[in-house]
Parts: C-alpha cells; sequence; structure tokens
C-alpha cells in the first residue's frame, strides 16, 4: 500500500528508520523527538480503461510530516525527504510508481504543544494499483 511502500523507500534513501523515527500513518505519542510521520492526503480520482471497472492507475496524495526540536535540522530532514521522494518511473516494493511530485515547496507549520518545530510537504502521485 502507498505509505508502506513510501516509507520503504524513504528507509532505503537513508532518510529515516521505519518503526524508529519514521512512521506511516501519525506520530505515535511515544516517537522522538525528532521523527517523521506520512498520511494520506486527498488525491484525485482513479484512472479506469474505457467502460471497466479495473482501475489501470491511482492518484493518491501524502503529506510527509517532520518533527524536530531544531529548526535547521528540521529543514534539512524535509529537504532531503523532498528530494527523494521527486521521481518519475519507478518501482516501489514491486508497484510501479508513475511519479511522485511535490506539490508545493516545504511549509513551515510552527511548533507542536511539545515545542517542536513542523515541517511537512504534499506529494500527489499516479501509480498502477497496490
Amino acid at each position: 500500500m502507498l505509505l508502506s511502500e513510501i516509507a520503504l523507500h524513504l528507509e532505503l534513501s537513508g532518510v529515516g528508520v521505519r518503526g524508529t523515527d519514521l512512521f506511516a500513518g501519525e506520530i505515535p505519542a511515544n516517537a522522538p523527538p525528532h521523527a517523521i510521520g506520512l498520511l494520506e492526503t486527498g488525491g484525485g480520482a482513479p484512472v479506469f480503461v474505457h467502460n471497466q471497472n479495473r482501475r489501470i492507475a491511482e492518484t493518491p496524495g501524502f503529506q510527509v510530516r517532520v518533527r524536530d526540536p531544531d529548526y535547521e535540522a528540521a529543514r534539512q530532514k524535509i529537504e532531503a525527504i523532498a528530494e527523494a521522494l521527486t521521481f518519475r518511473d519507478r518501482v516501489l516494493s514491486g508497484v510501479r510508481y508513475h511519479s511522485v511530485l511535490p506539490t508545493q515547496s516545504p511549509l513551515d507549520l510552527g511548533r507542536d504543544g511539545n515545542e517542536h518545530h513542523l515541517l511537512v510537504c504534499n506529494f500527489d502521485v499516479i501509480k498502477e494499483p497496490s
């Protein structure tokens, strides 16, 4: 599925370690102060072939959240993630991704309740169903 495929790609890119500081679906309460969360967002409609009910492509969206007590560390991490997740025509976990592209530059959301900096970047995807 989308978030697990993206998380594995980020781990293989050296950005984080799944279950340690890289999480799909949420950033758990017991996560370290420096953490990465992947969250699904709205995407576009799936692509169908003619009058068949079989999807040939999906167009989901997702958001990457980086949390860190140090702003510069958070900024460097979100920039590295944006670079690792900007690509065309790759296979992740056996699924063909036609493109993963940011919808905007990384954005500073301010601080969370623990005074950690939060930076985000949203991505649009075109991929084959998984």
